[in-house]
């Protein structure tokens, strides 16, 4: 009790492929969780694309389309505001017209005008929502992200016959960069 010792006692417990068995179950499941750390989330994707059309696609690393939703759902937005904005004038001038200007013409450019205005805003809106969908549904070019001689994400866990030692590989791959880190327990 006082710094003597009273009886020294040492357990050794063998080492089983029971125990080897559930390291390499929590093994796969890391192995998920990290793969899941290098794909995009589809949901946030959308999110993103919701908010900027084309910022999902750049976030699920498809840039060419990100640039296509952005210019195409841009142009059809500046397009449409263009001719709200000639509506409106059109209109405006067809309610002021004086009895020397011709209110039928006015009229029927104001209409020409806000069919092409409505036309045009029922275009923007199916473009942004196929910008979402796109954004949702596609996967992104990762190149060969995770994978390593064909395989996905794995921890290899290798068993020496004579040693208690247990050596936990970790290796990936991406776009040609490959990384292996080797830990001993």
């Amino acid at each position: 009790l006082d710094k003597e010792v009273i009886g020294e006692k040492t357990i050794v417990t063998p080492i089983s492929n029971k125990m080897f068995d559930d390291l390499k179950l929590v093994s796969k499941s890391l192995a998920k969780q990290i793969r899941n750390l290098f794909i995009p989330s589809d949901k946030k994707a959308a999110l993103y694309s919701a908010m900027l059309p084309g910022l999902g696609q750049f976030y699920k690393q498809r840039p060419r389309w990100g640039i296509f939703w952005a210019s195409a759902v841009g142009s059809s937005f500046l397009f449409a505001s263009v001719f709200t904005v000639l509506t409106i004038t059109s209109r405006n001038a067809y309610s002021n017209a004086g009895p020397g200007e011709n209110a039928l013409e006015i009229y029927n450019r104001a209409e020409s005008q806000r069919k092409i205005m409505i036309v045009s805003w029922i275009v923007t809106g199916i473009l942004y929502g196929a910008n979402i969908l796109d954004a949702w549904y596609f996967q992104g070019d990762y190149g060969n992200v995770l994978q390593t001689s064909g395989k996905k994400l794995s921890l290899h866990i290798q068993q020496e016959e004579q040693e208690a030692n247990i050596q936990i590989q970790f290796s990936y791959s991406w776009a040609g960069v490959s990384n292996k880190e080797v830990n001993s327990l």
